[in-house]
């Protein structure tokens, strides 16, 4: 990798994770005040409207945006035929969601749906009209404009919905607000990019060649990640639906400031080092390694401080106890889809894009089966969500698998690297439970903070025992304990500047 690219790449890291945080803080805080508005029925009718857009919405995933990412040499062809497709096949989005809205109120049982995906009908129009330009920023890593458009269009996004809700106390704010970002995106795309896009079916054939499998692999995907919020919105009631959502966004919070922000450029990344082999392979098992060392302390701290967390987000623990219940389980999620992503990018990098297919197939199978399965004996959310938890946590060990056969995945390496660190966890977590017997306060705020505390400095001492250790038998330990040793002396020579 140049230095100009290496470059680019820190710089596109931190445009990104600036954006990340941005819209992040502005959903968390939304949601903060949503919560203390709105019931949980309001939250579960939206999750249940972006169930049936995200379905229609599988029509437009035909990979041309990717296309112009991977593709070397572009011609101004490739760049309009891309934006054409994506334009009808909005359209086409747009008129399926707003034809099926009376059908899809009447399957889910709720009158309020029809009129809901009505107006969300407009958003695919948005999407379609938005400028192929963007694509070109990202494809060459200039990801400065893109942030400013995102953070701007969530902003004004973020004031219509906190307005709407504290005028009108009603699920409305969801829909104005998802609309006025899109429109807003779609507006700045053609402000900060001075391509013009035209029509042009040109380069249709070569593209849709490209697209065919990953069209397939949307609607497989959807299928297997999408089974569990479906069979919630049919068979048990729409206040589940938001509990679940709701739950599942808090648990997923670390993700969104943390990882989300990297993935383009981990992809990137990779992108680079694919013309060698041995190169890209050890960066693959090196970005695993990095995703186990930062998600699994994490994901341990909704675990000890639920009451806390649900409290600080949604401001009554007892209006939300459901979600208090289930937060324990959907941590997981922190680890488990990050995991997920990163062995589906290696297996993607490599050109196998039919065995991704096959993979999502037989994950969709499993994830179904079992969730009807348990639907069909009883089973309730809390039960649902433990099932859906095991199969992906099963189907990622699988991926492994198949990633050790494709990229010489190590995965003896992941086990003795990854063993130490969840051996600190447990231990930490048990250190913090023995401290509620003389730690404990009555503000849950200071609470959620001595937990954490006490949780972080047993973790980074047991961390740093665990790497003392075994740094001279383990290279991958030897590298973090170097790493963490010239960050503390880059820290001490600035405290020493100032």
């Amino acid at each position: 990798m140049t230095s100009d690219l290496k470059s680019k790449v820190v710089k596109g890291a931190f445009w990104l994770t600036l954006s990340t945080w941005i819209v992040s803080s502005l959903g968390i805080v939304s949601t903060l005040i949503l919560a203390r508005i709105l019931l949980p029925e309001d939250f579960g009718l939206i999750a249940t409207a972006t169930i049936v857009t995200g379905f229609f919405d599988l029509f437009a995933k035909l990979g041309t945006m990717q296309y112009i990412v991977n593709k070397q040499d572009l011609v101004k062809e490739d760049i309009n035929t891309a934006w054409t497709i994506q334009l009808v096949s909005q359209i086409l989005i747009a008129s399926l969601v707003y034809l099926s809205s009376d059908y899809a109120a009447l399957y889910f049982n709720d009158a309020r749906l029809e009129f809901v995906l009505k107006a969300l009908a407009l958003i695919p129009l948005c999407i379609g009209l938005k400028n192929v330009g963007l694509v070109l920023l990202q494809k060459k890593l200039e990801f400065k404009r893109i942030v400013f458009i995102q953070s701007g269009a969530k902003f004004l996004s973020f004031l219509a919905l906190v307005i709407t809700a504290y005028l009108y106390q009603s699920y409305w704010a969801f829909v104005i607000g998802m609309l006025v970002q899109h429109f807003c995106i779609s507006i700045f795309s053609y402000v900060i990019s001075n391509h013009r896009p035209r029509l042009c079916l040109a380069k249709c054939q070569e593209q849709f060649s490209f697209s065919s499998w990953v069209l397939l692999k949307g609607f497989v995907n959807y299928a297997g990640n999408k089974a569990d919020a479906f069979l919630i919105s049919k068979y048990l009631s729409i206040d589940n639906v938001g509990y679940f959502n709701l739950g599942t966004r808090i648990a997923t919070i670390p993700n969104d400031y943390l990882l989300k922000p990297l993935d383009n450029v981990i992809y990137s990344g990779l992108a680079e080092s694919l013309s060698e082999k041995e190169l890209f392979f050890e960066r693959c098992q090196k970005t695993l390694l990095f995703i186990f060392f930062l998600t699994i302390p994490i994901c341990c701290l909704p675990l000890l401080s639920s009451t806390e967390i649900v409290t600080l987000f949604l401001g009554d623990a007892v209006k939300w106890s459901t979600v208090v219940d289930l937060l324990p389980f959907l941590s997981f999620l922190i680890l488990l889809l990050p995991v997920w992503s990163r062995l589906y990018d290696f297996i993607t990098l490599i050109g196998e894009v039919k065995r991704v297919f096959f993979l999502d197939c037989v994950y969709a199978t499993l994830s179904i089966s079992a969730l009807v399965a348990a639907i069909y004996y009883g089973a309730g959310l809390l039960e649902i969500i433990w099932i859906s938890l095991a199969v992906r946590f099963i189907f990622i060990l699988y991926l492994m698998f198949v990633c050790h056969t494709l990229v010489n995945l190590n995965i003896t390496r992941i086990v003795i690297f990854v063993a130490p660190l969840v051996f600190s966890a447990i231990g930490s977590a048990w250190l913090v439970f023995y401290s509620h017997s003389f730690i404990e306060f009555d503000w849950d705020f200071i609470q959620l903070i001595a937990n954490s505390g006490v949780f972080v400095i047993c973790y980074a001492l047991l961390t740093a025992l665990v790497t003392l250790i075994l740094k001279n038998s383990n290279p991958d330990y030897l590298v973090l304990s170097d790493t963490v040793t010239a960050l503390l002396r880059k820290a001490k020579l600035k405290s020493a500047l100032y």
